[in-house]
């Protein structure tokens, strides 16, 4: 069993389509265990507790939402298909299936402004 799997089946994650494992509470999940998952097709739940908006346009347009922040540096985010504002809303309890990312962004100026190097989990 690979170290993924193991971590997979240890935070109660579906192993396959249709098994009713646990999602993986991303409320709660750390970023070292987020780090381990990093790729992984996932179901996960949490509360909204951030403002979702909406970007892009046409077939790339999402919604982007989040659970509350912890303070742990990295920023949590929920990318949704489509314009999902209408249920999307502070306070709601989400479960969606995806790819969980984490990705390590270097530190930058941006218009002359330093920005120490981030991580993002979503």
């Amino acid at each position: 069993m690979t170290p993924a799997l193991a971590l997979l089946l240890a935070l109660g994650v579906p192993a396959q389509p249709g098994d009713t494992a646990a999602p993986v509470k991303f409320d709660t999940i750390s970023p070292t265990d987020a780090e381990r998952l990093d790729g992984a097709a996932v179901t996960i739940r949490f509360t909204v507790a951030t403002p979702a908006y909406t970007l892009g346009e046409g077939a790339k347009l999402c919604t982007i939402v989040g659970p509350a922040d912890r303070g742990d540096g990295a920023e949590w985010s929920v990318f949704l298909k489509g314009d999902r504002l209408h249920d999307a809303y502070d306070g709601v309890k989400l479960t969606v299936t995806g790819r969980l990312r984490v990705i390590k962004h270097a530190s930058a100026v941006v218009d002359g402004v330093r920005v120490d190097a981030w991580t993002e989990v979503r």
